[in-house]
């Protein structure tokens, strides 16, 4: 596959760009879909639903996504890729304002099926796309700002809602995060030249990428990491709030959640470069010690705030360390690797928002947090093994 289409007369200034206008993209699309998390007592309260069942506005585009990123993948076929993705963001910034109007859940979980979509299409052409912008030598850097816009987003986007929501409420909130997704869709709409498709994908090459065992075991261990994380994570807002945590200080927490996260971004392109399943292993492994951990600190707010800082780090670094995982076990076949990388991911995510919303109603958030960090530490297990 050809890393690059850019002519050679073009600024390079422009591709990069471009590049940007991307990780702008997928920067929004992941605050986008974790803005809920910050936001679930609020948004519970004002469309009258409890908390277990608000919790679908994560599991219903995590689903969606699961099946359209596949979808996406076969179906595109030699569709112009700039196109495509320009729509999936202005798709985004649809589905934000859906659920800025909503004044029942079901409204609001319509507008995420639309963020699901997006989600399943953005995943899968966002970083091939990238690639294909720049010089070959150039396109593992301009993958990794790509990537890093979705690891930055996953970090951001709960303290981030959670601010916003406190400054302005919650429906200004998705509002505000519309915006920025219609300025990445005018920036890659206006910037990114027209991109013919590079391969035509089928079921073929899907099973052919599930034949590696690498993947296999790569993408197990993240099912169970991802599960176990947003068992727990989907309800920290509630979690912390039922420990007498106030409303400025669960700001300030999430906001250093945040901080680590980025952080991590870093420690884990550095520790992918050492050592892949080690990068990967280690990143589950402290997800699962720090839900497990902030379970057991009860009111010690001190010990509270140093695993949540520690777990922010680690699930900064999650992403970009499975996305080195996955190319470096199945370099030719990188769009259908993404795409069934954003299967296993947002499926997970559906299924541990889901399981954490039956357990909360049914049971209470320690349990949840409980299984969540039994998952993440199986996860990390599996991942250590050698392929």
């Amino acid at each position: 596959m050809s890393n690059s289409i850019a002519p050679p007369t073009e600024a390079t200034s422009r591709r990069w760009t471009a590049v940007c206008a991307i990780a702008l993209g997928t920067f929004v699309m992941v605050t986008s879909e974790f803005l809920p998390v910050g936001l679930l007592g609020s948004l519970a309260r004002d469309l009258g639903a409890s908390e277990g069942r608000t919790g679908l506005l994560l599991s219903v585009p995590g689903l969606v996504a699961a099946i359209s990123a596949p979808a996406f993948a076969i179906f595109a076929g030699r569709l112009d890729r700039r196109l495509v993705l320009s729509g999936l963001t202005l798709s985004i910034a649809l589905s934000d304002l859906a659920v800025a109007q909503a004044v029942h859940l079901w409204m609001a979980l319509a507008g995420r099926v639309l963020l699901g979509l997006a989600l399943g299409g953005v995943w899968t052409f966002a970083a091939a796309i990238g690639r294909r912008l720049v010089s070959q030598d150039d396109g593992n850097r301009a993958a990794a700002i790509i990537m890093g816009g979705i690891s930055i987003g996953t970090v951001l986007g709960v303290p981030l809602g959670t601010l916003a929501g406190g400054l302005v409420g919650w429906r200004a909130a998705f509002g505000c995060v519309a915006v920025l997704a219609l300025i990445a869709f005018a920036l890659q709409a206006m910037i990114i030249p027209p991109l013919e498709a590079s391969e035509r994908l089928n079921v073929k090459a899907m099973t052919a990428v599930l034949r590696v065992p690498a993947i296999r075991i790569g993408f197990l261990a993240t099912a169970l990491v991802v599960a176990g994380h947003f068992s727990a994570y989907a309800y920290l807002e509630p979690f912390l709030a039922a420990r007498g945590v106030s409303g400025a200080v669960m700001a300030w927490l999430l906001a250093g959640y945040g901080l680590a996260g980025l952080i991590g971004v870093w420690l884990g392109t550095w520790a992918s470069s050492m050592s892949r399943r080690w990068a990967l292993a280690g990143a589950m492994l402290v997800i699962g010690l720090a839900i497990g951990t902030t379970l057991l600190a009860g009111s010690r707010p001190a010990m509270a705030a140093t695993t949540i800082l520690a777990w922010g780090a680690a699930f900064g670094a999650l992403p970009l360390c499975l996305q080195v995982w996955t190319l470096r076990a199945a370099p030719q076949n990188f769009e259908a690797s993404s795409a069934l990388t954003n299967t296993v991911f947002q499926s997970s995510v559906a299924i541990g928002a889901l399981i954490g919303g039956l357990i909360v109603d049914h049971g209470g958030v320690g349990k949840a947090w409980m299984i969540g960090s039994v998952l993440a530490l199986t996860g990390a297990l599996v991942a250590s093994r050698k392929p």
